[in-house]
């Protein structure tokens, strides 16, 4: 059982609380996050099959659904209590243990703050396990908290459900990247330098993709 398992049915609400001085949190770095994967996919046909690994509870599903609505979304995660929740709400998804994830399937694999729950020995594997589950000319998408922002430190000492989190700085994503020789590298940017009410500066954060005071980062690759 995972510590995710114990909050499988309390998790939103034990973020909401985390994210207590942010109003609109929650929502809006699902949002975001999705925003930016969508962004990353390109203006081409959409894909058809979408892989949320590490799902969770499935918060980030209502805006996967939103923005690609003709994509089969598939969702795994080791916690299988988070996954019976994530169902529950969202019945047209599919969940997949996994181990039984299928190969070369996926067109997108969106992986939103799960390496910092990895121990820092297994994360390659992880990284080649979700590279095999892609197809080739794939798109994977991670997402992770920015150790050097010091409002996203703060928060994961707060939250409970992080005590096992080890932030990994944004180089050490890309050289997980680079050491699997099928992935390439697209685009790696922090994202989220203003909180959900200043949405007037929002615009703004485009420009400012290079500063390494985001609270959170984005790394890109396909699959050849």
């Amino acid at each position: 059982m995972t510590v995710f398992d114990i909050y499988a049915t309390e998790y939103e609400q034990a973020l909401a609380k985390n994210l207590r001085f942010i109003p609109g949190g929650t929502d809006h770095y699902y949002k975001n996050r999705v925003g930016i994967l969508a962004h990353c996919w390109g203006p081409k046909s959409q894909p058809e099959r979408i892989l949320d690994f590490g799902a969770g509870v499935g918060l980030a599903i209502p805006f996967l659904h939103e923005t690609f609505p003709n994509a089969e979304i598939s969702i795994t995660d080791e916690s299988r209590e988070s996954l019976k929740v994530a169902q529950k709400r969202h019945s047209f998804v599919h969940a997949i243990d996994p181990a039984g994830l299928p190969k070369e399937y996926f067109d997108v694999a969106f992986v939103a703050g799960v390496l910092h729950h990895v121990e820092p020995s297994s994360r390659q594997a992880i990284v080649d396990q979700i590279a095999n589950t892609v197809t080739p000319d794939g798109l994977i998408v991670f997402f992770e908290l920015n150790p050097i922002n010091p409002v996203t430190q703060r928060l994961v000492q707060m939250c409970p459900f992080d005590n096992d989190a080890v932030l990994m700085k944004k180089s050490e994503v890309e050289s997980l990247i680079s050491s699997d020789s099928r992935l390439v590298l697209e685009r790696s940017h922090y994202t989220v330098f203003f909180p959900p009410l200043f949405k007037r500066l929002h615009r703004f954060e485009k420009y400012l993709s290079w500063c390494a005071l985001g609270a959170q980062y984005y790394v890109a690759v396909r699959k050849r």
